[in-house]
């Protein structure tokens, strides 16, 4: 192999003429036919030339929760100037492979298995759910904050390092690829934690589980490769000695363990090869050369998964493939919007989402008026001796800060299913008697632990309840006489028990004539508002972000990941002293404040005063916005959060 400097990856991969490359030396190939028989394959390598990708094959989920030759991860693909980085994907570490700078995480390429599964001991109400073995689960969090250490300091380098110019001069190459630059500062790390987070805090069923830990490892390798590419350039510009402590290790990547990739550009194909990174160059046939082919190879097929999943998790999405749709998959089958139950289970993957969901309605305003009245009363705050105690900035914020008649309010088009509830409607448990409040509480104990395993794996058929479909659930044991009777009134909402993944609820009829006490009441009253405002909150996030796509055909170059928290959480709030584009950023920079008025307390009250007045400000313009922004988009008010009364 020639030599050759690390800079000609990271060049712009349009050729020009300025860029013409001089081989050192006489470079004889390794030819295959392609498939289609109507071009060849050429490579440096002379003996190994894998089976390019199918062409316009949908992302579709095979029986090990992996996404076949379409995934990165597992084949080389066809590249282009935006997903270049795909060439240094790193692929799977052999065992006694000393050089792979990934041997340590070989782990990260290992499907987890039914020996990874603990399945939680069966209680009173549901069993069937598991969770990641403690072991694969510490194996993964150690991976993921190697990886995310990495970007933290790839996306915000340290000054000191750096001699004059030279940082300056990666920031904007980095702005300059904002794909590249998306990967390694927003996806890979946010859909990571998302991953962990779910697999820490929730009971899943196997597939579910699976299928999580296929995400986090899949985003794990190709962050792994975003961070080597922007690890070329690094190398280019700055002294080795500057760079030796780093977090990778001592030097970049071994080139021979990259992945590489496919291209119809001889120029890229050239460029990228002389840099050491394996190319497979496809040319037409009638381009063949017998000179500078040294020998003619089979294709090598590799051994990928070609039986589809079944079930619920067969198809993540039927759209073409590509590196933008597959994050969205991925993210929308951690979170969806609950509430589209027209558009199936990937609403933001509808073929017309951004038309079909919001689009410009002709309906006149007493529409909008006419939900309003309907929901009068939930304007209202919480009262009574067992509604949880408010958050100051929350406080009456449906019935003072809401513009009922507002412009967005009269042209977005509300589904049915937006007047209804993921959860319970905290309002039934507090205007009933003392008897009804008592058999609607034990109903939910009864059945919550399955209502929120159907929610955590986003079930098909988990939809939102009116507040009256939700009254007749939780008063079927007043209603019902026997025990097989109020079963089987329970399974036409929450469906057979078990489900297709093995999963059943138990009811205990015994329980619904014993007294609550009011503590443990008012403590269920707020977990119901706790979740109904997080799930309420996720699905406006979805709903943000697919007003942010303007044409499916088209979205993939429109989209910003970033939109969706602007929407909701915009970078104009009333307070100008706290401005970020992140709302990470802006949580960090109010405990900043917070914590600096607490160190000051002593020293100067006046400071604390001002820091306070700062804050409150600051969260009240925040919920403000939220209450609009909700009703706006499913004209009716948001349930909003309380205190924890046990705190």
């Amino acid at each position: 192999m020639p030599s050759i400097q690390v800079p000609e990856i990271c060049e712009d991969s349009s050729p020009s003429p300025n860029h013409e490359l001089i081989p050192t030396e006489k470079i004889k190939l390794c030819s295959a036919l392609h498939p289609n028989c109507d071009s060849f394959i050429t490579s440096a390598n002379p003996v190994y030339i894998p089976a390019p990708p199918p062409i316009d094959c949908p992302f579709m989920l095979r029986s090990d929760f992996r996404l076949g030759a379409v995934d990165p991860i597992q084949t080389p693909q066809m590249i282009d100037s935006e997903n270049l980085f795909y060439t240094t994907i790193p692929s799977c570490p052999m065992d006694n492979d000393i050089a792979h700078p990934y041997l340590k995480y070989k782990y990260m390429w290992t499907n987890a298995t039914d020996k990874d599964i603990v399945f939680a001991e069966e209680d009173r109400t549901l069993s069937g759910v598991a969770s990641l073995s403690e072991r694969f689960y510490r194996r993964l969090h150690a991976a993921v904050r190697y990886v995310i250490k990495r970007s933290e300091e790839a996306r915000d380098p340290p000054v000191e390092p750096w001699t004059f110019g030279t940082r300056d001069r990666y920031l904007e190459y980095l702005m300059k690829r904002p794909n590249l630059l998306q990967r390694v500062v927003k996806d890979g790390p946010l859909l990571m934690n998302m991953g962990i987070h779910r697999l820490e805090t929730l009971k899943l069923d196997p597939g579910t589980i699976f299928l999580t830990v296929g995400m986090i490892q899949s985003f794990w390798i190709e962050l792994c490769g975003a961070l080597d590419y922007v690890q070329f350039f690094r190398d280019t510009i700055e002294p080795y000695w500057k760079v030796r402590h780093r977090a990778h290790g001592l030097s970049r990547p071994a080139l021979c363990h990259l992945m590489g990739g496919f291209t119809t550009s001889e120029y890229d194909s050239k460029r990228i090869t002389r840099a050491g990174i394996p190319m497979y160059l496809i040319r037409p046939l009638r381009t063949l050369s017998s000179r500078e082919i040294l020998d003619t190879v089979g294709l090598t097929y590799l051994p990928i998964e070609t039986e589809l999943a079944i079930g619920l998790y067969s198809p993540i999405t039927t759209d073409t493939a590509s590196d933008s749709r597959k994050i969205f998959a991925y993210n929308h089958f951690l979170y969806t919007d609950h509430f589209s139950t027209t558009y199936g289970r990937w609403p933001l993957l509808a073929p017309a989402i951004s038309g079909s969901i919001r689009s410009v309605t002709q309906n006149p305003p007493s529409s909008t008026l006419k939900n309003s009245t309907q929901h009068l009363d939930r304007f209202l705050e919480l009262t009574g001796d067992y509604a949880p105690p408010a958050i100051n900035s929350w406080f009456h914020a449906n019935a003072v800060n809401v513009n009922r008649f507002s412009a967005k309010s009269q042209q977005y088009k509300h589904l049915p299913s937006d007047a209804s509830y993921f959860f319970p409607d905290p309002h039934l448990f507090l205007d009933v008697s003392e008897r009804e409040r008592v058999v609607y509480l034990h109903m939910w104990k009864q059945i919550s632990a399955f209502w929120k395993y159907k929610a955590s794996c986003n079930k098909p058929d988990a939809r939102p309840l009116s507040s009256e479909e939700w009254r007749d659930l939780l008063s079927i044991p007043s209603k019902a006489s026997t025990a097989s009777e109020i079963q089987k009134k329970v399974e036409v909402f929450l469906g057979p028990s078990p489900d297709s993944n093995g999963v059943s609820y138990h009811l205990d009829v015994f329980d619904f004539n014993l007294p609550i006490e009011k503590k443990e009441a008012v403590e269920l009253v707020w977990e119901i508002c706790e979740l109904n405002f997080r799930f309420e909150l996720l699905s406006l996030d979805v709903r943000a972000a697919a007003r942010s796509i303007r044409s499916q055909v088209t979205g993939d170059e429109y989209f910003q990941a970033d939109n969706k928290s602007q929407v909701v959480f915009p970078r104009c709030l009333p307070i100008t002293t706290i401005r970020s584009s992140e709302l990470r950023d802006l949580v960090n920079a109010l405990e900043s404040k917070v914590q600096k008025a607490k160190v000051l307390e002593e020293a100067n009250g006046r400071a604390l005063e001002k820091e306070s007045r700062v804050s409150v400000a600051w969260e009240q313009g925040l919920v403000q916005h939220y209450v609009q922004t909700f009703y706006d988009y499913f004209g009716r008010p948001a349930i909003l959060p309380r205190r924890n009364p046990s705190e």
